[in-house]
């Protein structure tokens, strides 16, 4: 008897289309376990620059050769798969198609053809920042285990009020990003002790490093850093932070939690957002010790802020989510989570208001922290990620963090 995939092609060939069975059920686990989008998923998407997984039958390829301005001359291969969708979609007539670029590497558009399951799983696999849709109860659990406690106090533990933020690993390695005003007080190590602790409430757990804060920022905002209630705009608001040891002395984890950075995520008016973070702004110092838990909640994108003097057209700096519960003090440097499960924005700074319906939580988005990393170091965010971490804390320590330090001191001793 015919295999059915030889009945298949039969099928295609002589009617024009799939009736017995579909070719995508044959790798139906493979494709639900990566959750990838369906064809009708994709043509809706707005976002030219988005990327996530996808899965079809190759019907045809093209391949196109451009020559893009380089320091040198080079001749880029674009290949164009036309995809099938699943007879379960209701967009199944419909033909797309995709444009991959450096994903089918190594193969001729003729091996290609001949072997479909090859490049149905190098197109579903060959993604690294790949578009999940998730649950509101999966969302929430992963971003979660993301987002971490700043800790800062001086010797008198329990009787001055700690320093108190929220951070969100975006590495597997351990880096955290947090606000600007928060990863400063790692520059103070003399004064203040400052270390991460994770899970709610809050327990002490890991020790970590300055990899990297905006110079720009200290120099306008150092006078005030004595202040008890500095209201700053978010502009450059971004740090980054090592972790480097468990406070208990055991071994660190081979993989951190994490939520990857969406540099290029849309942000949409009324778009939804997973918040979270550790608010702090009702507690006392003793509570801020003992009890201090997260809160996650769901925010909407009310309004879009731009820094007219530095940002490119069309772009947003930052967003505005209104009076959720974790407008306070402590939330800054906690995630704004989208619902691809990638963080698109760092919750920075929030209006004052008695009640927090009544403020209006604002956060820096990961565009702007990226375009503000170029500016400095000439480099993105991932890229300024890749390579030695350890060495990068190293050269930060020492020719960056003295001169900051300085300027630091300095304000507190005006």
């Amino acid at each position: 008897p015919a295999s059915t995939t030889a009945k298949l092609a039969w099928e295609k060939e002589l009617l024009g289309l799939f009736i017995s069975d579909h070719p995508l059920n044959l790798h139906k686990e493979k494709i639900l376990s990566v959750k990838a989008r369906t064809v009708k998923q994709a043509i809706e998407e707005r976002s030219e620059m988005q990327r996530f997984i996808m899965a079809g039958i190759v019907t045809e390829v093209k391949k196109i050769v451009t020559k893009e301005e380089c320091r040198r001359n080079e001749f880029h291969s674009h290949l164009i798969l036309v995809l099938y969708g699943t007879r379960t979609d209701p967009a199944t007539a419909i033909i797309t198609t995709v444009t991959v670029q450096d994903i089918i590497k190594g193969m001729s558009a003729r091996s290609i053809i001949k072997n479909t399951l090859v490049a149905l799983y190098l197109l579903v696999f060959a993604l690294p920042s790949a578009y999940t849709a998730l649950t509101i109860e999966t969302l929430n659990l992963e971003t979660r285990k993301a987002v971490v406690n700043i800790f800062c106090t001086t010797d008198n533990k329990k009787e001055t009020r700690p320093v108190s933020g929220s951070g969100v690993v975006i590495d597997e390695r351990g880096v955290i990003l947090t606000a600007a005003h928060i990863g400063q007080y790692f520059l103070l190590p003399v004064l203040l002790d400052c270390y991460i602790r994770t899970g709610s409430p809050a327990e002490p757990t890991y020790r970590a490093e300055l990899l990297y804060i905006s110079p720009q920022w200290i120099k306008e905002n150092a006078a005030l850093i004595d202040k008890s209630d500095p209201l700053g705009t978010g502009q450059n608001d971004f740090a980054l932070l090592y972790i480097t040891s468990r406070i208990d002395g055991s071994p660190l984890p081979e993989k951190f939690s994490h939520v990857f950075p969406d540099t290029n995520a849309l942000i949409e008016e009324e778009a939804p957002l997973l918040l979270a973070a550790y608010p702090a702004g009702f507690l006392g110092p003793i509570l801020m010790h003992e009890n201090l838990h997260m809160i996650s909640t769901i925010g909407r994108v009310e309004n879009s802020l731009v820094f007219i003097d530095t940002s490119p057209q069309s772009s947003v700096d930052v967003i505005s989510l209104g009076g959720v519960i974790i407008a306070q003090k402590g939330s800054s440097g906690g995630a704004a989570v989208n619902e691809n499960g990638k963080l698109a924005a760092l919750i920075v700074t929030s209006t004052d208001a008695p009640r927090t319906s009544e403020r209006d939580l604002r956060a820096v988005t990961l565009d702007h922290i990226n375009r503000a990393l170029i500016a400095d170091k000439g480099v993105s965010l991932s890229s300024f990620l890749a390579g030695n971490l350890t060495q990068k804390v190293q050269e930060f320590r020492e020719m960056t963090a003295p001169a900051l330090t300085s300027l630091l001191t300095t304000a507190l001793a005006d």
